[in-house]
């Protein structure tokens, strides 16, 4: 799904306008941008939880000459998924499953 998308299928469920609902979305980045920048988590209750992690620098390989060279340390974002959104996936996941073999 694409932002557009998105926005679209959140437009029509709420019936407020596409453009009010970019407005909304774009606040929404930001201020997990800005959470993440200071350090914090965002938990977000039936969605999950986003951690602002720093991964430490090391050494790797260049995949194409095989040579070492340096990765420098550099921040990521990971997601851990809500229990109850994960359970409602894999029960859809075994519903349509279940249905399909039938």
């Amino acid at each position: 799904m694409t932002k557009t998308e998105f926005i679209k299928a959140i437009s029509e469920k709420t019936c407020m306008s596409k453009g009010v609902v970019d407005v909304f979305l774009e606040a929404v980045t930001d201020t997990l941008q800005e959470a993440f920048l200071q350090g914090e988590d965002v938990t977000v209750s039936n969605l999950g939880k986003f951690t602002c992690k720093t991964r430490e620098a090391r050494m790797g390989r260049n995949p194409s000459t095989g040579e070492a060279m340096h990765i420098p340390s550099h921040k990521t974002v990971t997601f851990k998924i809500a229990k109850n959104l994960k359970d409602t996936l894999n029960h859809s996941e075994n519903h349509e499953l279940s249905t399909a073999e039938s």
